[in-house]
C-alpha cells in the first residue's frame, strides 16, 4: 500500500511581462543584410586580381550566394507579409 503526499502548489517567481509583440514582417532585416552583402560582393569584385592571387577567390563566390540568397528571402517574407 502506498502513501502519497499531498502535493503542494507551484509557486513561480518569474512572471512575464505584459509586453505587446513586434509587428515585423522580415523584410527590413532582408533589405539590410542583402544590401551588406552586396557591398562585399562588390568590394571583393574589385579587388578579385588580389584574390586570385593569393587564391581566396572563394570570398567573392561567399558574397554572390550570400547575395542571391538574401534577394530570394527578401522576396520570399515581403510576399508572406503581403498574404497577411
Amino acid at each position: 500500500m502506498t502513501t502519497e503526499k499531498p502535493s503542494k502548489p507551484r509557486v513561480h517567481h518569474l512572471v512575464q511581462a505584459p509586453v505587446k509583440p513586434l509587428d515585423e514582417d522580415g523584410v527590413l532585416a532582408g533589405v539590410s543584410g542583402t544590401i551588406v552583402w552586396l557591398v562585399i560582393t562588390i568590394f571583393l569584385g574589385l579587388n578579385l586580381n588580389i584574390l586570385e592571387t593569393n587564391g581566396h577567390t572563394w570570398w567573392f563566390w561567399t558574397g554572390v550566394v550570400g547575395t542571391s540568397l538574401g534577394i530570394i528571402g527578401t522576396i520570399y517574407v515581403w510576399n508572406r507579409g503581403r498574404k497577411r
